[in-house]
């Protein structure tokens, strides 16, 4: 078992990541463990925000150079719950695209799945520059039950430069803020 500590209370359970090998006893390790998932007792993290980067390759999985660089966004989403804090009753995600080494035409967006599109009254963005593509404004993506809320159509919408390459100078980005409202909290 591999463990990774994410810096909040040092016990080395936030990543896990069990190992295993054909043929079995091709790791030995006398040491090693038992987990047990359902010892386990997580916190109720209704309120905390959801932190993290997310990192795509654009020719997976096709031959392609692994880099993860193509798309790099930097996010922070904020529940705001409902007065008995059961249900989430908006969304505040703040993101910031930080690197795109594609050279593809790569929409950003985010998929709710069982949310429905008409579980959401309202989506607001401080982005405004959507330019010609798959998403035609800030708002919900009409042709999709499930509530998707588009970022950006292209990375250049966002970047004049790609943000990779070692030795040239970095473009400027921005930090933008898409506020979702729930018709009734989800």
């Amino acid at each position: 078992v591999l463990g990774f500590e994410d810096g909040g209370d040092n016990d080395y359970k936030d990543v896990l990541f069990y190992v295993d090998s054909d043929p079995a006893d091709a790791i030995y390790d006398p040491d090693r463990p038992t987990t047990d998932p359902g010892d386990e007792k997580y916190p109720d993290v209704a309120g905390d925000p959801v932190v993290g980067t997310l990192a795509f390759e654009d020719l997976w999985p096709s031959q392609g150079d692994y880099d993860m660089n193509d798309v790099v966004i930097v996010s922070r989403i904020d529940r705001m719950t409902s007065k008995d804090g059961s249900k989430v009753s908006a969304l505040t995600i703040n993101w910031e695209l930080r690197a795109a080494g594609t050279t593809y035409d790569i929409a950003g967006a985010v998929q709710m799945d069982k949310v429905q599109t008409s579980d959401v009254a309202n989506v607001e963005s401080s982005h405004k520059g959507f330019g010609s593509g798959m998403f035609a404004s800030q708002g919900l993506d009409a042709d999709s039950p499930y509530a998707v809320i588009p970022f950006f159509n292209k990375t250049e919408e966002l970047l004049s430069a790609s943000n990779t390459w070692k030795g040239h100078p970095a473009a400027a980005t921005r930090k933008h803020i898409t506020t979702v409202t729930f018709s009734q909290p989800v």
